[in-house]
């Protein structure tokens, strides 16, 4: 059975549509839902604006946006019986994501754009880069996460 199902957060409406299979597939196990949200420093517009301490008040507001967005979201999981904590991170979102997905998730749950054809092939890398590799814990794509919530679970090879 899974233990810990994670749950990358990107702040945004689309990112939480694999809240409620990952829901699922936690209560049926008795699993923690891990919910974590990466933040990605922003990119100063100028180098003038780098050092300011606008920058800096920039930053810090939007990382008490994104702790507040997920604590939120883990507090509203728990007044439904879920077993959820919150997770924040740090840096560039892809590497941070598997990096957490490989210390100790069972089984990672995600929204996609399930982008193919041009669409794939105009982001080249960028759009591959946010997926797990072969050996980090189970994905589940659009079409599988369905499924998800009512197949029967296994355990992991």
């Amino acid at each position: 059975m899974y233990a810990n199902v994670l749950v990358p957060l990107g702040g945004s409406s689309f990112s939480e549509h694999a809240i409620p299979y990952a829901t699922a597939i936690a209560n049926r196990a008795g699993a923690r839902l891990t919910a974590v949200l990466v933040h990605s420093p922003s990119a100063p517009i100028s180098e003038a604006l780098a050092s300011t301490p606008l920058t800096g008040e920039w930053e810090s507001r939007l990382r008490q946006r994104e702790a507040a967005y997920v604590t939120d979201l883990v507090g509203r999981l728990e007044e439904r019986g879920v077993e959820a904590v919150a997770e924040l991170k740090e840096g560039e979102v892809a590497r941070q994501l598997i990096e957490r997905a490989k210390s100790g998730a069972d089984l990672l749950v995600m929204a996609t754009h399930g982008r193919a054809g041009l669409e794939r092939a105009w982001l080249s890398s960028r759009g591959r880069r946010g997926r797990p590799p072969r050996q980090a814990p189970g994905a589940a794509g659009p079409a599988r996460l369905r499924e998800a919530a009512s197949i029967q679970l296994c355990t992991r090879r």
